[in-house]
């Protein structure tokens, strides 16, 4: 016990500069997984990082261990753990919309975590999608995710939503020529993909 209490006067005595510092470390560290596709390098970091209070996170990395744990609980066949992951998220999630009320990441996450508590869309989840598009209209990262998300309850979605939507998904093409067949994939033969052929075919305004 004595030498954790010894590190803990140690961290406490430390300039603010360098605290300031091994935080953005562990925030790098923690949000690199986010390209990550080795379900081994993923799992690794939270697990390192599990037991962590949320209060003891940056915004960003409680929000990408929020990712992981929503993950781990969707994708694991063992209740128990599944209620584990969910825990940990439920608390996640909390800290980041606490911390950042208006981040688009924040309400991305809860649609997330409700579809993964319930299995299903809820009019929740889809509250929480729509008020992503709030302060986040164009979000490289989340942009495929959302457009697959929005797919699956494009009829549930306001107008203002769903234009918001196809805008996002010619956004990603015109930003990247190469991913307009996976954006035509996610968008498949549902309603969506009829607007997103229609408006990618208009010419850009000047």
């Amino acid at each position: 016990m004595a030498p954790l209490i010894g590190c803990a006067v140690c961290l406490a005595a430390l300039p603010p500069a360098i605290l300031v510092l091994l935080d953005a470390w562990k925030t790098q560290e923690i949000v690199a997984v986010f390209d990550a596709t080795s379900p081994t390098a993923r799992g690794e970091i939270l697990e390192r990082y599990f037991d962590t209070p949320p209060a003891q996170l940056s915004s960003q990395a409680a929000a990408a261990l929020a990712e992981l744990a929503i993950e781990g609980a969707s994708h694991t066949t063992e209740n128990g753990l599944r209620k584990l992951y969910l825990g940990e998220a439920i608390d996640l999630v909390k800290r980041v919309r606490v911390a950042r009320p208006d981040w688009p990441i924040g309400n991305i996450l809860r649609a997330r975590l409700l579809v993964a508590q319930s299995g299903t869309i809820t009019p929740p989840a889809i509250q929480a999608f729509q008020a992503s598009y709030a302060n986040g209209g164009f979000l490289r990262r989340e942009a495929k995710w959302r457009i697959a998300f929005a797919t699956l309850c494009w009829r549930s979605l306001t107008s203002h939503t769903r234009s918001a939507v196809v805008d996002e998904a010619v956004w990603m093409v015109r930003y990247d020529g190469n991913l307009r067949p996976e954006i035509e994939a996610l968008l498949g033969d549902s309603p969506a993909a009829v607007s997103f052929q229609l408006r990618l075919a208009r010419p850009l305004s000047r």
